[in-house]
């Protein structure tokens, strides 16, 4: 897929996207009874080394994003939808939310990718809860479903 202009690098890009909520989860396999399959609990401060897909579809932008609580931000991209509404002088819910659609899958891929590592090493999945139009929130959402 090629994105060219329309996506940003450089990890402030990605980190100053703070205005929407995201919900965290962990994969199921790590969990067993309220308990890490370590025997800890399963507060965050105390998980050690999770990688954790993030996933943000808002509005107009698609971020994906992998961390590690290790070793902090391993890669992540943003494709902007802003040439696409540019023509209706703003942004249009529907087009929005075909467009995460079409984009999402293989930005998980190239992200994941360049992170050097596979979808079965990630911990865990966390995607935009809101605020945000509500197709767009539901794109981000039936993804991470299709992770647990």
């Amino acid at each position: 897929m090629d994105v060219g202009e329309e996506r940003e690098h450089g990890r402030e890009s990605f980190a100053n996207r703070r205005n929407s909520s995201l919900l965290w989860l962990i994969a199921p396999c790590q969990i067993q009874n309220g308990m890490h399959s370590t025997g800890r609990s399963t507060a965050a401060s105390r998980l050690k080394n999770m990688k954790v897909l993030g996933i943000e579809t808002s509005c107009d932008e698609t971020g994906v994003a992998v961390y590690d609580t290790d070793r902090g931000l391993l890669a992540h991209t943003l494709y902007s939808q802003v040439k696409l509404h540019a023509e209706y002088g703003g942004v249009v819910p529907e087009l929005a939310s075909r467009d995460h659609i079409q984009k999402l899958t293989p930005l998980i891929q190239e992200v994941i990718g360049s992170a050097g590592l596979a979808l079965s090493d990630l911990d865990g999945v966390a995607y935009t809860r809101g605020p945000g139009l509500m197709g767009a929130l539901l794109v981000g959402f039936l993804v991470w479903r299709g992770f647990v």
